[in-house]
């Protein structure tokens, strides 16, 4: 399953969220950020400490980070992994101030050329379990190629199947930023995650354009729970979000309180919804519908099903027969969109032994988290919590709004969705000038 893993991206001792290949090195302070955090490394640490959000890292990105990535390790040692001019000289050393694990890119790569003999030689020196190789990408020619020195770099390998197999033998994860899409928050490169759950056989975090909860169902889905995720936006409005909507009250209350950001729904509101998702998922369906008013079909029916469903488990099939026939039997004929449901749940009385049905998925666990979900996410509507941004869809409708004046008239439009400047462009599509925003 795919899970959530912190970062700490530190850029002149200060917590960014930098937009990848923006940053140079002939211009180190001309770059793009979306975020720039007022709090302290020690202050990430000690929150993912405190939520146990395992297999953080730190990423020094360019010098003057070395005093930022001590104060972060010393907030929680042992409990995060450093990258960020990582070598065979001071590996060890970093290890020594704390860091669980090393990450490593460029020191592999002298004049953008693998080198096996370097990744050997730090592998031997630190251990396989503490070594992470950062295999972050740019697309070429329709190919990943590792890309180093901040990303501006396009080394000589491609990330596929076999390169990844063989690095496996000498690290035990991979971090992976696809360098494109990193810090637009305009959605995860798709493909590349499909790719990499079919490649990848050690853990391995993806890094790039993710903005929600919802991206991290999407990587779920697309590598098969092979891929975690972490996040490149508002790290402050991330945490809350994520402590809200998994249902983490007190993490919540003191998130709020340490970093002044108010939350965006009455915290109490969070521990009824978990009461009632703690109810389904232990299978007491009553207090669950005693706990949510009757204003979704679907979902009452889902949980009248469940309810039904744990009186099989049990083996009460007088009481299961009775309740289908006096509940779930009207509400089919009201609603006969259910009726194919209904019948798959009454297949289970025809077995003794569940394991022979062809209907046995009803009884898995999963079921249960299935309808806990449903339920989770209907509360969460009714609280009036969206659960995609708004920001993305109001970007969709703007762009599909210019497409549909491109055929019309010429007018200012946003060619760079990044700087959001305005530019006029004649029938051939030419610029003519600029426009001051």
């Amino acid at each position: 399953m795919t899970r959530f893993n912190g970062c700490i991206d530190l850029h002149h001792g200060k917590v960014k969220q930098i937009v990848g290949g923006s940053l140079l090195d002939h211009s180190p302070d001309q770059l793009t950020t979306n975020f720039v955090s007022e709090e302290s490394p020690s202050f990430y640490s000690k929150l993912y400490k405190e939520n146990d959000v395992t297999r953080c890292h730190v990423i020094k990105l360019g010098p003057n980070n070395d005093e930022a990535a001590k104060e972060a390790l010393a907030a929680w040692p042992n409990g995060l992994q450093v990258g960020g001019g990582i070598t065979l000289d001071n590996a060890q050393h970093w290890l020594s101030l704390g860091a669980s694990k090393v990450i490593v890119t460029s020191y592999l790569f002298p004049g953008a050329t693998f080198s096996k003999e370097r990744l050997i030689q730090l592998c031997e020196l630190v251990g396989k379990d503490r070594l992470v190789v950062d295999v972050s990408c740019r697309k070429k020619n329709n190919k990943w190629l590792v890309a180093m020195d901040k990303w501006q770099t396009m080394t000589d390998m491609e990330v596929n199947k076999e390169t990844l197999d063989m690095l496996s033998k000498y690290c035990s994860e991979f971090l992976i930023h696809a360098a494109d899409v990193e810090g637009l928050c305009n959605g995860i490169d798709e493909e590349l995650v499909e790719r990499l759950g079919e490649w990848v056989t050690i853990p391995t975090t993806y890094a790039g354009g993710g903005r929600s909860m919802e991206d991290l169902k999407l990587v779920d889905k697309l590598s098969n729970g092979k891929v975690d995720l972490t996040f490149g936006r508002d790290l402050n409005q991330l945490v809350m979000n994520y402590l809200v909507v998994e249902g983490y009250k007190d993490a919540a209350e003191q998130f709020s309180s340490e970093s002044g950001l108010a939350p965006t729904v009455d915290l109490q509101s969070i521990q009824e919804r978990m009461d009632i998702r703690h109810a389904i998922q232990s299978g007491d369906v009553d207090t669950a519908i005693d706990l949510i008013l009757d204003t979704n079909p679907h979902l009452f029916f889902h949980l009248q099903q469940q309810r039904l469903i744990e009186l099989i488990r049990k083996g009460s099939f007088q009481e299961a027969l009775e309740f289908a026939s006096e509940e779930m039997a009207p509400r089919g004929e009201e609603h006969p969109e259910f009726l194919e449901e209904l019948e798959r749940t009454m297949a289970l009385l025809a077995f003794q032994d569940s394991i022979d049905s062809p209907v046995q998925d009803l009884l898995h666990p999963g079921q249960r988290q299935k309808t806990a979900s449903e339920l989770n996410a209907a509360i969460l509507l009714s609280q009036s919590q969206e659960k995609d941004p708004k920001l993305p869809n109001l970007l969709k409708m703007l762009a599909w709004s210019q497409e549909q004046l491109d055929e019309r008239m010429i007018y200012p439009k946003i060619e760079n969705w990044v700087k959001a400047d305005l530019v006029l462009q004649d029938e051939n599509g030419n610029n003519l000038e600029d426009i001051a925003m």
